[in-house]
């Protein structure tokens, strides 16, 4: 897929769905650079405390997330959608458990495996290629699985959802946070704010928050917590962050295609924030 398809794709609402694979490989082979040079190894928004740093703030959150599941040694966890692994990683060395990452984005598993292999952690976390709808594992492999900001990319949550309970074992735990758009968004709202995300991000589309505890009981799990990350720490220091990436990309004197893309993303995400109708939400289940 050229850019020129991939736009075409990604303005399509039903083409992003019908195409959702190729127009996901696209998207990480352009931007994944950019990514790591402007944010780092974490791909995600992360609530931060006082005085904390980007690093600190999106380390905090993935530390969080092994402690709230009650990750330990012995355990062997999900990680749908890792990335560049750098969650993985830190959630292993953290809790000890092992953790293998699934990733619908070929490119990005070479990188991933790279930062294991650099930190010593190749014998606790394996990255593996995979589709979130149809995961190459067997039924019951995982004491525990998470989602950090991953399943937005998923054309059918719910098929999502139910696949990760298929390879969670009964009792476990499955908790995490995700891109959502805001409950009672009206037809109008999500056109102006959302549409633009999902073009830029090539994302399908957005879901609310209750639509998420929808899906998630309809999978099987029990959702003891689910929330507003806003509600755990400042979530403004993000949209700052993305402002001052947008003014530094915008003076770049070269502007190929990610990088215009990118700007696009950025300012669509800081828009949508500011104006309430987007989030990220947290939950917390078991199966």
């Amino acid at each position: 897929m050229d850019f020129t398809d991939f736009r075409s794709t990604t303005n399509d609402s039903s083409a992003r769905v019908e195409n959702y694979v190729g127009m996901i490989h696209e998207y990480y082979k352009m931007v994944t650079p950019l990514y790591r040079e402007g944010w780092g190894d974490s791909f995600n928004f992360p609530p931060f405390g006082v005085t904390e740093s980007l690093e600190d703030a999106t380390a905090a959150q993935e530390r969080s997330i092994a402690d709230e599941g009650g990750f330990r040694p012995g355990w062997r966890v999900l990680d749908v959608g890792c990335g560049v692994g750098r969650p993985a990683l830190t959630i292993a060395a953290h809790s000890g458990a092992a953790v293998a990452g699934v990733n619908i984005s070929p490119d990005q598993l070479p990188i991933a495996r790279g930062l294991a292999a650099r930190r010593g952690l190749s014998d606790l976390v394996r990255f593996v290629a995979g589709d979130a709808l149809r995961m190459p594992f067997q039924p019951g492999s995982f004491d525990a699985a998470y989602v950090i900001q991953s399943m937005c990319h998923a054309p059918d949550k719910r098929a999502a959802y139910r696949e990760i309970a298929r390879v969670v074992r009964p009792r476990g735990v499955f908790l995490g946070n995700d891109w959502l758009c805001r409950d009672r968004i009206t037809r109008a709202e999500y056109a102006e704010y959302i549409e633009p995300i999902c073009r830029s991000w090539a994302l399908p589309h957005l879901i609310s928050l209750s639509q998420l505890a929808e899906h998630l009981a309809h999978a099987g799990f029990h959702v003891s917590e689910l929330g507003d990350v806003a509600e755990r720490g400042d979530m403004t220091p993000n949209w700052e962050l993305f402002e001052a990436k947008s003014r530094s990309l915008a003076d770049r004197q070269e502007q190929p295609p990610a990088v215009r893309l990118m700007r696009e993303a950025v300012d669509s995400v800081v828009r949508a924030a500011r104006a309430g109708m987007f989030l990220v939400g947290y939950w917390h289940a078991v199966k």
